[in-house]
């Protein structure tokens, strides 16, 4: 009992585990939302309309991450009030820049070889949700310098919340994909003034345009545009574009099934892998400074990673086909049979993303552009093998899943190579 107390004291004064428990807890809530809305929102929806739905928020998650040029990513390590208030002001210049040349080339993507025109229709939604994305972006790494973990939390499990009544009080009154796109909207708005408040109570002049800063932070962070954001983007491509060519492909129906095992796939992503990243950034920022190198914190962070993936990753395997079946019902069988052959990949994936600042923290953006080239390529490779090798949804999944798996192991090896260098100096 003794020796029991003491292995939870120590837990207690751990800071990394303590940041990613406050940050991981609203994500669980969240994620529980989701999971238990989507038992209702399969059977309120046709596989045809998350088809559609995952069709749309494919385009939105590949520019996402990348609206601000990473740009806001430098906002945690900024050295003062003016780099900061630059970053923030040429972080959002960006993403309304961005937001509107991703709205046109959508627009004229579905012009020129969408198959179904009467999403020329919801072109508008998209400027609206990746100009909130980039909102989102900026105070998430406000909130994260600041180590307002709490906060991003609550506001996590907000937008969950109201996502979900929207889309099920859509589905019960059959609005189909608009419903759909109604949720996710008023989702993203959900709780932007709780993360702001802080930002605006700094004494930071966000709000008046600062020329010079603007000016500075763009040229003295450029590697995040022109190396980092590429390079974030291709990761996008590589794996939000496995959606894009399923719909044309194979149809909105079996991308309907492919988007629900998206969602199970994604939780461990959602809830902890993104957050351990976060936390791993912060804390690897002040190993450099006392050692010149991120060894020890990586490893942490991995040996961490590992112990909840590899059971996960297990249990999907084993179980998937016949829980979908139970949880979703006879129709989402199907999606658990992806599920098993897309787990091993996912669980890679999910190592990368718990480290996966480390090309920033060693100014190597240009390895991590490599990797995700490679993997752009190989889905190029695959869907150009589709149709000559006569090859089914669960074949061609098999390739996504043995080929990335090998690219993912090969980026995370790199990762822990370079976080023994002692070059670097924040």
């Amino acid at each position: 009992m003794k020796t029991l107390n003491n292995i939870c004291n120590r837990l207690k004064k751990n800071n990394f585990l303590n940041a990613i428990f406050v940050l991981s807890s609203g994500s669980i809530w969240a994620q529980g939302i989701v999971f238990l809305c989507s038992l209702i929102i399969t059977r309120l929806y046709l596989p045809a309309d998350i088809g559609f739905f995952t069709f749309i928020l494919s385009i939105i998650n590949i520019f996402s991450g990348v609206i601000n040029g990473r740009y806001e990513i430098s906002i945690v390590s900024a050295s003062s009030r003016s780099e900061i208030k630059g970053l923030i002001q040429l972080s959002f210049l960006v993403a309304v820049i961005g937001s509107i040349c991703v709205t046109l080339g959508f627009y004229l993507y579905l012009l020129l070889w969408g198959k179904d025109r009467s999403l020329l229709a919801l072109i508008w939604v998209c400027f609206f949700l990746l100009l909130i994305s980039g909102v989102v972006n900026i105070l998430n790494a406000y909130n994260n310098r600041a180590e307002e973990y709490r906060i991003m939390a609550r506001v996590y499990v907000i937008r969950s919340v109201l996502q979900n009544v929207i889309i099920i009080g859509c589905g019960i009154f059959h609005w189909g994909i608009w419903g759909l796109l109604l949720g996710q909207f008023c989702g993203q708005l959900a709780g932007l003034k709780k993360q702001s408040s802080s930002l605006l109570k700094s004494g930071i002049k966000i709000f008046t345009p600062d020329r010079r800063a603007i000016q500075y932070a763009f040229w003295k962070h450029s590697r995040q545009l022109t190396y980092s954001a590429p390079a974030t983007l291709i990761n996008a491509l590589a794996y939000s574009a496995i959606s894009i060519c399923i719909g044309n492909t194979y149809g909105m129906t079996m991308l309907g099934l492919y988007g629900i095992s998206l969602r199970v796939l994604g939780l461990p992503l959602a809830v902890f892998s993104s957050n351990i990243a976060r936390v791993h950034y912060r804390d690897a920022v002040k190993e450099i400074a006392a050692v010149q190198n991120y060894f020890h914190c990586t490893v942490k962070t991995l040996m961490l990673a590992l112990a909840g993936v590899v059971p996960f990753t297990i249990v999907l395997m084993v179980c998937s086909p016949m829980l979908f079946a139970i949880i979703f019902g006879e129709e989402w069988r199907e999606a658990g049979i992806y599920v098993r052959i897309l787990a091993p990949m996912f669980g890679i994936r999910f190592l990368v993303g718990t480290v996966g600042y480390g090309f920033i923290l060693a100014s190597r953006q240009l390895f991590e552009l490599f990797f995700q080239i490679l993997l752009f390529g190989a889905l190029i490779g695959g869907s150009l093998l589709v149709r000559p090798c006569n090859w089914n949804i669960s074949v061609f999944l098999f390739y996504i899943s043995v080929v990335y798996s090998g690219i993912y192991l090969l980026e995370l090896l790199t990762i822990l190579f370079m976080s023994k260098r002692r070059y670097l100096k924040k």
